[in-house]
């Protein structure tokens, strides 16, 4: 079992952070690809501690799907950057249609 690093941020609310080789792990790929995603903005750092950057696990499913999307139709990492961007605006407006959802059913 992989090992993540907890912070408590206010009371009731615990956010997971994976490092930079858990992300790659994780996703399949190698550390020089995880760095190379850094570059195009794909990857980015919720927390940084003694140099070392973490990832928020709220933000690794977008990147998984992209990095499989990858194995799967052997695209460039190029794609994958902009694959996640796709992906991480998806998930923001499904829970946004989720509150939505759940505002007209509280009415």
């Amino acid at each position: 079992m992989m090992k993540s690093n907890s912070i408590q941020i206010m009371p009731d609310e615990v956010v997971e952070y994976l490092s930079l080789a858990q992300v790659a792990n994780l996703c399949s790929i190698s550390q020089e690809e995880a760095k190379e995603l850094i570059e195009y903005g794909a990857i980015h750092f919720d927390r940084m501690v003694a140099d070392e950057g973490f990832l928020s696990i709220t933000r690794l499913e977008p990147l998984r799907v992209a990095c499989k999307l990858r194995q799967d139709y052997d695209l460039d990492l190029f794609t994958v950057a902009i694959s996640v961007g796709h992906l991480e605006t998806i998930a923001g407006l499904e829970r946004q249609l989720q509150s939505c959802r759940a505002l007209i059913q509280s009415l």
